[in-house]
């Protein structure tokens, strides 16, 4: 089935798994095709904050992605984190528009300086778009407020004419 609306996922072990989950959903809801990229501290993640294991195979992955939040078939692929042929890694074959959610200070390093260790990193060097999402984290006693985070990533990604960073909450 193809498609018109298209978009990448990248979710990493940054604590914020139910933002990723809930941003997951409306995206299906929009009826967007999405590619998701998950790192394995984003699984370790997930099973701490929302007692969800990831299935380690990417079918598996996406097939529970696809039945957790209702999607159709082949709505929801995923990509491990080292297929370097798969479409994300492409800058003729990846969707325009990126978005890494939650976004690990790790992720956000390598992005900034063009550091490409795997498929997460790999794929914002090939997008004409990437969002970084900054999520409020009200159970965490944070040393900088959101918009003091955001700021930061706005400011070492600002080289970076294709990379906006956006505060989310809720």
């Amino acid at each position: 089935m193809k498609h018109d609306k298209q978009v990448t996922l990248a979710i990493t072990g940054a604590s914020g798994a139910p933002y990723a989950l809930t941003l997951l959903k409306s995206l299906v809801n929009a009826d967007y095709q999405v590619y998701v990229l998950i790192s394995s501290a984003a699984k370790v993640v997930f099973a701490t904050e929302e007692n969800v294991k990831i299935p380690g195979r990417p079918e598996d992955a996406a097939a529970f992605f696809t039945e957790h939040c209702n999607a159709k078939p082949d709505q929801i692929k995923v990509f491990g984190k080292e297929e370097w042929f798969s479409p994300v890694a492409s800058g003729s074959a990846a969707p325009a528009t990126m978005v890494v959610c939650p976004c690990s200070t790790g992720t956000l390093s390598a992005i900034s300086i063009g550091a490409s260790d795997n498929l997460i990193e790999r794929a914002a060097d090939m997008f004409d778009e990437v969002i970084i999402a900054v999520a409020a984290s009200p159970s965490k006693n944070t040393m900088f407020s959101l918009d003091q985070r955001v700021q930061f990533a706005q400011e070492v990604t600002q080289h970076l004419t294709s990379v906006s960073s956006k505060g989310f909450s809720g």
